[in-house]
């Protein structure tokens, strides 16, 4: 039944029934943040987020393996345009540290390359233990009349990669607080790089930015 929780699983407040939803035209006001977990042999994922009304919303994902920049770019721009939406209505797009790292001896990096195709990222809250505490706390206790524990997280049942991962985490035994890392194979199955970009779209939804954050993310 609902309830068949397998061992170690980490959400065990993850109720499909309860936190996949249909898909519902997005409401003026909502905010929206865009994150990416970018990878070649791994996934490269991409998802965003709609905050409205207290709860947040994983609306829409993009994955991909062993693509380039300059691929990537127009698949997350078309992501976007079919929610109608595009990169100035994004309050804040971000991405995994390694795109920030320098490359060899040209002393670019993955971010240049994006920021010439047009999107900018900035640095993620990469927090592996308080994104899973975040994610937890927002799922709530679908099963109680506690109204204080109400879900206020909700996924759009297209995001299929997400929806596939969050019910497959499981504890990591060296750092309970955690969700244990887990690579895809060389054909591409599984892995939690749809839930990385995932976690970091939901910690941004939850940050407190100081007051005079640019919210432009156009090159």
């Amino acid at each position: 039944g609902d309830w068949d929780v397998m061992a170690g699983q980490f959400f065990t407040n993850y109720l499909e029934a309860v936190h996949v939803i249909e898909p519902f035209e997005l409401p003026p006001g909502a905010e929206f943040f865009v994150a990416l977990d970018h990878g070649w042999t791994h996934w490269t994922t991409v998802h965003l987020a709609m905050k409205y009304d207290g709860k947040v919303f994983i609306v829409d994902e993009y994955g991909a393996r062993r693509t380039l920049v300059v691929d990537h770019v127009p698949a997350i721009l078309a992501m976007l345009k079919r929610n109608n939406l595009g990169l100035p209505k994004i309050r804040r797009c971000v991405a995994g540290h390694d795109i920030f790292a320098k490359r060899g001896d040209s002393g670019t990096t993955i971010a240049d390359s994006y920021k010439a195709e047009g999107i900018v990222w900035k640095p993620a809250i990469v927090d592996r233990i308080n994104g899973a505490g975040e994610i937890v706390r927002l799922l709530g206790e679908p099963m109680t009349e506690d109204p204080h524990k109400e879900p206020k997280l909700f996924i759009f049942n297209r995001c299929a990669g997400l929806i596939r991962q969050i019910a497959e985490m499981v504890h990591d035994p060296n750092r309970p607080d955690d969700v244990l890392k887990v690579d895809c194979d060389e054909d591409g199955d599984g892995g939690d790089d749809f839930y990385d970009s995932a976690r970091m779209a939901i910690m941004e939804t939850a940050a407190k930015k100081k007051a005079g954050w640019s919210t432009l993310n156009v090159a």
